[in-house]
């Protein structure tokens, strides 16, 4: 499985945060057992420690990292929030629309 890892200059509380992404980076990964869609731990054999951002295609939705744990030479392990915004911008913007129109 993919995830793409990214560096964001972006606010947290920011709803569209694609044009403060950079440095993406494609990553083969592995969902550590028994986690959640909400705050997946990842574990991977590349160097992403410069990065605080993730993109998980299958669940469709877009994460903090919040912690980076080395295992040993080869691995690390990532534990991620869901960025529930960005997630679902498309969903909200169309909600804030129907919410402001006026015929």
């Amino acid at each position: 499985m993919k995830a793409t890892f990214y560096s964001s200059s972006a606010e947290k509380n920011k709803l569209d945060k694609t044009v403060y992404l950079s440095e993406e980076q494609e990553v083969d990964i592995l969902l550590k057992e028994n986690c959640g869609m909400l705050t997946p731990t990842l574990i991977i054999s590349a160097n992403v420690l410069n990065k605080n951002y993730v993109y998980i295609p299958l669940f469709t939705r877009y994460y903090f990292i919040t912690n980076i744990t080395r295992l040993d030479n080869n691995r690390v392990e990532i534990a991620c929030k869901c960025d529930v915004l960005m997630s679902f911008k498309i969903s909200i913007h169309a909600l804030v629309k129907r919410a402001t129109y006026t015929p």
